[in-house]
C-alpha cells in the first residue's frame, strides 16, 4: 500500500472504489435477460421465449463446425491433441452429427468434403454463461436466466500505476524536481494544487503526512475512472491481460470515448518505457520498489519525465470521469479448445 515515505510496497493491497460507483455499475439483467418458459411436454419444445433486454448476437444458440488436422506429418503430438479433440467431440456429438450437419448447412452452406488431412465435427454453440435464478413466486414453470457477472477493468495496470508513482517520488527525492509528482495528483487523481504541491514537499523531505492523505491518494490510484472500462470478469475473458495494458483501442468502442482510450494509451507507453529503464538500469527491487541506493535519474530520464508530464496532462480533461459502462457490441464470446469465453471484438 501506499506509506508514510510517499512509496507503494510491493503487496496486493488496494484501495477502496467509490461508494457512488455501486449504483452505476451495470446491472447484467438490464443488459441480457432472457426468460426461458416451461418446456412443453408434448413436443419437447420451449412454451414461450421473450428478450425483453439486449442480447449480444454473438452467443446465440447455434451450430459450428470444427475442423481438425490429423495427419501427423504436420506434427505428430498436434496431430494426437487434434484426433483426442475429435474423439471427444465425436464421443459428445456423434450421435446428432447428421442433424448438426444439416442445420450448419442450412445456414452456411455446403461443408467441405471430409479427407484424410482434415475431419469435421459439428457441435452446438453454447449461449453465454447464464445464472439461473428462481422467482419466489413462480406459477407458470418460469425460471429467469441472466449474466451479471461485470468488473471493472484497469487500462494500465494497478501494478504499473504503482511503478509510476514510485518513480515519480524518487525522481522528487533524488533531483528535487517535484513537477511529475505534483502534476500527476493533479492530472491523474484530482488533487487541487495548492494540496498536491504540499503532499509532494512532505514526500520528498520525509515529514509525516496525514492518515487521511494517505487513505484518498491510496484509493485514487487504485480506482480512478478515466483508467477503468466495466466488462466480463478477468475469468470469463480469453484476452485478459493480467499486469500489462488492457488495449481498449477498438473500433467498436464508442466514438465518444475513443479520445479517452488514446490519451490513456499515450500514458501507458511513457509508464512502459520508464519501467522498462528503470528495470534495465537495476534500480528496482522487485516489480513495485525502488533501490534508492541505485536511483539515478539522468538526461534521458529527464526526457521520460517531460514526455510523461505531456502525456498526463492530456488525461486532465477526463480525470473526473466515471468507468466506461459496459457495452455488448465491445465482446464477442468464443472459443479457445474447449474453453468458451468473452474477448474483446477486433477487426
Amino acid at each position: 500500500m501506499l506509506t508514510s515515505t510517499g512509496f507503494f510496497s510491493k503487496d496486493n493491497q488496494r484501495g477502496d472504489m467509490p461508494d457512488s460507483w455501486a449504483g452505476k455499475k451495470t446491472s447484467g439483467d438490464a443488459v441480457m435477460l432472457c426468460q426461458i418458459y416451461a418446456v412443453d411436454h408434448a413436443t419437447g419444445q420451449l412454451a414461450a421465449r421473450t428478450l425483453p433486454g439486449q442480447k449480444m448476437a454473438t452467443v446465440t444458440d447455434g451450430i459450428e463446425m470444427v475442423q481438425l488436422n490429423v495427419d501427423p506429418g504436420d506434427g505428430q503430438e498436434q496431430a494426437k491433441d487434434n484426433m483426442r479433440q475429435y474423439l471427444y467431440l465425436m464421443g459428445k456429438y456423434g450421435g446428432k452429427q447428421q442433424m448438426l450437419k444439416a442445420s450448419y448447412e442450412a445456414t452456411h452452406g455446403p461443408s467441405p468434403a471430409v479427407g484424410v488431412k482434415n475431419v469435421y465435427v459439428y457441435r452446438p454453440r453454447k449461449p453465454m454463461p447464464w445464472k439461473t435464478v428462481y422467482p419466489v413466486n413462480a406459477t407458470d414453470g418460469r425460471t429467469t436466466k441472466s449474466f451479471d457477472n461485470f468488473a471493472l477493468h484497469h487500462n494500465i495496470s494497478f501494478e504499473q500505476l504503482k511503478v509510476f508513482w514510485n518513480f515519480a517520488v524518487a525522481l522528487a527525492k533524488k533531483t528535487s524536481d517535484r513537477k511529475p509528482i505534483v502534476e500527476m495528483m493533479m492530472n491523474l487523481y484530482g488533487i487541487e494544487r495548492s494540496r498536491a504541491t504540499n503532499l509532494a514537499i512532505n514526500f520528498v523531505t520525509d515529514v509525516r503526512v496525514d492518515n487521511d492523505a494517505i487513505v484518498t491518494l491510496f484509493n485514487r490510484v487504485t480506482w480512478r475512472g478515466w483508467n477503468l472500462v466495466e466488462g466480463p470478469a478477468s475469468d470469463l475473458r480469453h484476452d485478459d491481460p493480467g499486469t500489462r495494458f488492457d488495449d481498449f483501442d477498438i473500433s467498436a468502442m464508442p466514438e465518444s470515448r475513443q479520445a479517452r482510450i488514446k490519451a490513456v494509451k499515450t500514458l501507458n507507453a511513457t509508464v512502459e518505457a520508464i519501467t522498462t529503464a528503470m528495470r534495465g538500469g537495476g534500480m528496482m527491487i522487485n516489480e513495485t520498489e525502488i533501490d534508492m541506493s541505485k536511483a539515478s535519474f539522468g538526461e534521458s530520464y529527464r526526457a521520460l519525465a517531460e514526455s510523461a508530464r505531456t502525456a498526463m496532462s492530456a488525461i486532465r480533461q477526463y480525470q473526473d470521469e466515471d468507468f466506461i459502462a459496459f457495452n455488448p457490441l465491445m465482446w464477442i464470446y468464443k472459443p479457445r479448445g474447449r474453453e468458451w469465453r468473452f474477448e474483446l471484438r477486433r477487426p
